[in-house]
């Protein structure tokens, strides 16, 4: 299974997705080929309150590559790979901190 596929597994288990999202898509996953795979995502356009859902939050996006990285980390380990999750986890949690600020604003509103 290619790093791609793991991550994607990953993110779903750690946010507790029971399906699929269809806003991230994986092209050319199959091992063995020289095609190199492709993850597409769909952002959410204008804001939820207007459209719907229609994406990802940017958050997610961050989630995935956080989940990539540790997946790369797994196999191939380094202080360097360590340090970028740590930073990906801080910009998470900056993200989430922002989007309880946002909350509380909005609430009083």
């Amino acid at each position: 299974m290619r790093h791609v596929e793991k991550a994607l597994n990953r993110y779903h288990l750690e946010n507790y997705l029971e399906e699929q999202s269809p806003y991230i898509q994986i092209e050319n996953a199959e091992e063995g080929t020289k095609e190199p795979p492709v993850v597409k995502f769909t952002l959410q356009a204008d804001s939820i309150q207007e459209v719907g859902e229609n994406g990802l939050q940017p958050i997610e996006l961050l989630k995935y590559v956080k989940c990539y990285f540790e997946s790369l980390d797994k196999e191939f380990p380094s202080k360097e790979t360590a340090f970028t999750i740590l930073k990906l986890e801080e910009a998470i949690n900056w993200q989430l901190a922002r989007q309880l600020v946002w909350e509380r604003e909005n609430k009083s509103k």
